[in-house]
């Protein structure tokens, strides 16, 4: 699979010595279905001019959300971390395949700080968030930030975003409150 791979990359190059995203991008997808991802993606790389090499891939935002994507589906944070350092250009895309990264492997403080530091906040990002919160156990916190999503105005909730709160309020039995985030549904017309 290996020498597979490394065909993919060498002959998918657009520049010499520059290796083409589409080659990358197939090759991650590749490792992704091997239950070894990340050592079998560290053997890759080592093929390459060293660790450097793996860095500047994460400088390609696509191949950069991809291998953050990868090394969190893997527990590896602290790797993924490292990847989005490296990456030159990041969007708000960047920074929520982050943060989204860090809620899926339960590193909420880590969320949360990723959170805290974005630039700029989408819809996604407070929603990644508030189900981290709501699935790690602490709900109050989930519900809190739905209200300050509410009350800042710049990224209102939408129905993904209630779904994710409501599980929260039955958690906490509180009624009221998940009778106040179906009013704002419904107040809204956000009802498929």
């Amino acid at each position: 699979m290996i020498a597979l791979l490394l065909g993919l990359l060498i002959t998918s190059q657009s520049n010499p010595g520059t290796p083409a995203p589409r080659g990358y991008n197939l090759s991650i997808a590749g490792y992704n279905g091997s239950r070894h991802k990340t050592s079998n993606f560290n053997t890759l790389c080592a093929g390459g001019p060293g660790p450097a090499h793996l860095f500047q891939l994460g400088a390609n935002s696509i191949v950069g959300h991809a291998l953050i994507d990868m090394y969190c589906g893997n527990g590896e944070t602290k790797i993924a971390q490292l990847v989005f350092k490296q990456m030159r250009i990041k969007d708000v895309s960047s920074w929520t395949s982050l943060l989204n990264g860090f809620v899926m492997c339960n590193v909420l403080e880590s969320a949360r700080r990723v959170f805290d530091e974005m630039p700029l906040r989408n819809g996604v990002a407070w929603t990644a968030m508030i189900t981290g919160y709501v699935r790690g156990g602490m709900p109050i916190r989930g519900l809190q930030m739905f209200k300050q999503m509410k009350a800042e105005g710049e990224n209102q909730p939408t129905v993904i975003t209630a779904v994710a709160v409501l599980p929260g309020c039955a958690d906490l039995g509180a009624h009221d409150h998940g009778q106040a985030v179906h009013d704002y549904i419904s107040k809204l017309n956000l009802l498929l």
